[in-house]
């Protein structure tokens, strides 16, 4: 009889230990990036021809990836409280796709944001040029994802934080050197 109870024991614990390491492996997976969770979830239901898919709530790191959705016919993405994050020059791509949608709400986040921000110090109004202090835990428009395309400047007063309407469009800018920590 204990042999008999100690070996289904045995078989039972084996098997729950297969399952605790699935589950382990596939929370870990989700943890390292879950932005191929959500990705998996999309691509399995454009295969299997779904009408709609559920990404659970919460908040999603596709760092140096984007989402993409390609190939989605009639394909009804609901991302109820679902905030997705990328790294600049990523986000959420659809290729190819008709009569589809995604709805929310939902956000995107960039991490680092693919902009940055700060108050003009100083303005040299003959040269043409002005220094900008960083605004903290913005990223220096020295970077090289600022590099791969046209720097624009808007301007907004800082008691409202609204862009000033007389300003139209944007003022293509070139950036120069660090004249101090933070002031470029």
């Amino acid at each position: 009889y204990q042999r008999r109870v100690h070996g289904e024991f045995s078989k039972m614990a084996a098997l729950h230990t297969r399952r605790l390491a699935l589950l382990l492996a596939m929370a870990m997976a989700a943890s390292a990036a879950p932005g191929a969770v959500v990705q998996s979830l999309i691509d399995r239901a454009i295969a299997a021809g779904e009408s709609r898919v559920d990404i659970p709530p919460g908040s999603y790191e596709f760092a140096n990836m984007s989402l993409t959705i390609a190939h989605a016919r009639a394909l009804d993405i609901r991302a109820a409280s679902v905030e997705l994050e990328f790294y600049p020059g990523y986000g959420v791509l659809i290729q190819d796709s008709a009569d589809s949608a995604v709805r929310g709400p939902l956000s995107v986040r960039y991490n680092p944001p693919c902009f940055t921000q700060g108050a003009i110090v100083a303005v040299n109004g003959p040269a043409g040029t002005l220094d900008l202090r960083l605004a903290a835990s913005f990223p220096a428009p020295t970077l090289p994802y600022f590099a791969s395309g046209e720097i624009k400047l808007q301007y907004y007063t800082p008691d409202t934080r609204l862009r000033l309407r007389e300003q139209r469009g944007y003022n293509p800018v070139s950036i120069g050197e660090r004249v101090a920590e933070g002031v470029y």
